[in-house]
């Protein structure tokens, strides 16, 4: 296991089976995830080399810094440094992150501005969108951005919903998208095994 600070505390890559995924790739740099979000910490110490260029949409400029926390947390999860003494270990360590900035400082989000921003993204080389957002109502302008994303080659993720809702939320209903889902550690039985989470 990493040596990271609150890797104790990190019971989703074992949920997952992250460490034997890592025995065959941890991520490269050529995979390009873009999350697209509240923006990022862009001085994260546990970020260091992980983040490429991205953008704000909402003000148009290269400036995603995250005001709200969300994308800084969504990004950790996916390339936080691993066995460097601190913080979280990522679950693609060695991939990159483009932040692209959809959200304002109190995490309200327009379905134009993450539709501009996975057509952003992808034109400028993502290889991955994470879009770890979601609302009950179908967006045309979203749902053209995905498509027109896997088209390129892209695959998008996004979040089936929280507090254990029976329909998935919007877009990861939306077929080209793989949606996922949370888990909750029950506690019961050996960490990873069958029963342990739902």
């Amino acid at each position: 296991p990493p040596n990271d600070e609150f890797w104790a505390a990190q019971w989703g890559p074992d949920a997952i089976g992250a460490r034997g995924a890592w025995a065959m790739t941890r991520g490269r740099a050529e995979i390009v995830v873009a999350v697209v979000d509240s923006g990022v910490d862009l001085g994260h110490p546990d970020l260091k080399g992980r983040l490429i260029p991205g953008i704000d949409v909402g003000s148009g400029d290269s400036d995603p810094t995250d005001e709200n926390g969300h994308g800084t947390h969504v990004t950790g999860i996916i390339v936080a440094a691993s066995g460097n003494g601190i913080g979280v270990s990522g679950v693609a360590p060695r991939a990159v992150v483009m932040p692209v900035k959809v959200a304002n400082d109190a995490g309200n989000i327009w379905d134009t501005a993450v539709a501009e921003g996975i057509t952003w993204a992808v034109a400028r080389g993502a290889r991955v969108v994470n879009l770890s957002l979601g609302g009950t109502k179908a967006s045309a302008a979203v749902n053209a951005a995905i498509d027109a994303a896997r088209a390129k080659g892209a695959v998008v993720v996004a979040a089936a919903g929280n507090g254990g809702i029976a329909t998935v939320s919007q877009p990861a209903a939306h077929a080209p998208s793989i949606a996922v889902a949370a888990l909750m550690d029950t506690g019961l039985g050996a960490p990873g095994s069958a029963g342990r989470y739902q």
